[in-house]
């Protein structure tokens, strides 16, 4: 009786290893597509953020200064400095609620993502 493996034991191993890693590689795939998924959708939803924060802060200060905003060909820029690329924006001043300004903005490419901002200009 030997001590150790045999090389008949040890190629035996390394093939059911080799399909075990095999059958795991599709399930691999989806999870990373996944995670690019969300990571694309997590960047997005970030960016949209961070740009309604600049203007609500702008409109909060100073409402005259919604007039220097503009939206042309999906490019949103405030007194000609671009802002944003790659995004459709919308707002309006709702008078019957005192002035507030409702901004809506939202990405154009996959994934789609969209913000809305209540802003309570100051008097």
């Amino acid at each position: 009786m030997r001590n150790g493996i045999t090389l008949f034991e040890l190629l035996l191993v390394t093939a059911v290893l080799a399909i075990l890693a095999a059958s795991s590689v599709p399930f691999m795939m989806r999870t990373t597509s996944w995670f690019y998924d969300i990571s694309r959708s997590e960047t997005a939803i970030n960016q949209l953020y961070d740009t309604g924060m600049v203007v609500s802060r702008a409109i909060t200060q100073d409402k005259a200064l919604l007039a220097n905003l503009s939206i042309a060909g999906n490019t949103l820029s405030y007194d000609g400095q671009i802002l944003q690329t790659g995004v459709n924006a919308t707002w309006n001043t709702e008078s019957e609620l005192g002035g507030v300004v409702i901004f809506n903005i939202s990405t154009v490419a996959e994934p789609v993502e969209s913000m809305r901002f209540v802003i309570l200009p100051l008097r």
